[in-house]
């Protein structure tokens, strides 16, 4: 069997063409030279596009962060480290795996944004990395034990 492409005028078999659900025959109109030459001229095209929504959603990405932190205090609530780049968001009840799956939330950026939209929740706090791996990893950081022990 064989299809003509409407944009190079060639007739070619049809393993030449991609499949497509999306039309009757179930066969890309184009070619697959054709269909891939339209794609890289588009893609080149369109890259200033494509970097400017890119800085654009880092803008937007860093100001969330920045909102939901300031929330909840900008310092690790264990150990009060403040650098920024140090911190993170910690479900305090450990139950961020479930949290983030019931919600479908993949990275931070979508916690920062369901944050936001859910009004700050209480059951969140900042901590540092290293004391939320120790938390995660011992069930308590060893800021917190030392704390204990001292009491």
């Amino acid at each position: 069997m064989e299809k003509t492409c409407p944009q190079c005028k060639r007739t070619l078999p049809i393993k030449n063409f991609h499949r497509d659900n999306q039309t009757k025959s179930g066969i890309s109109c184009w070619c697959k030279k054709c269909k891939l030459e339209a794609c890289n001229n588009r893609y080149r095209n369109n890259k200033t596009v494509r970097l400017n929504n890119s800085i654009i959603t880092k803008k937007l990405r860093d100001k969330n962060r920045d909102l939901v932190f300031r929330h909840y205090g900008n310092k690790c609530s264990c150990c009060g480290e403040s650098t920024k780049e140090f911190l993170t968001i910690d479900h305090i009840n450990n139950d961020g795996a479930n949290h983030r799956r019931e919600n479908g939330l993949r990275g931070g950026g979508a916690v920062h944004r369901w944050l936001i939209n859910h009004n700050f929740p209480e059951d969140f706090q900042i901590l540092c990395f290293n004391c939320n791996c120790a938390k995660y990893i011992y069930k308590i950081c060893p800021h917190k034990k030392k704390e204990l022990k001292n009491v």
